[in-house]
């Protein structure tokens, strides 16, 4: 029988987490809890810091695009690498919607 290897990783965040997604090529997608009031409501985490995700027009809370991600409450990928959102709009009002990026 093979030996399985695990090994352990570990984040510090500076913000709550909301649901957290790694796809196939091992990125890792996480909303960003609403209560706390965040710069970015869906980042990466990408070479051990935050980045917006897909982009900082849809992520940053402020922006004034009419697509932007809100209140992500669900985030998967799938098998091809699609990164699937669910945004209630509930926090600054913007349309429900769900995103694939």
């Amino acid at each position: 029988m093979a030996e399985v290897k695990r090994q352990q990783n570990l984040v510090n965040l500076d913000t709550g987490s909301g649901n957290v997604t790694i796809t196939n090529q091992g990125r890792i997608i996480m909303s960003v809890h609403k209560f706390y009031l965040p710069k970015y409501t869906v980042v990466e985490y990408k070479n051990k810091v935050l980045v917006p995700f897909p982009n900082k027009k849809l992520a940053d809370a402020d922006s004034m695009s009419k697509l932007k991600l809100d209140s992500v409450l669900g985030i998967r990928s799938d098998a091809n690498g699609i990164v699937w959102m669910l945004d209630n709009g509930m926090r600054r009002g913007v349309t429900p919607k769900l995103v694939g990026v």
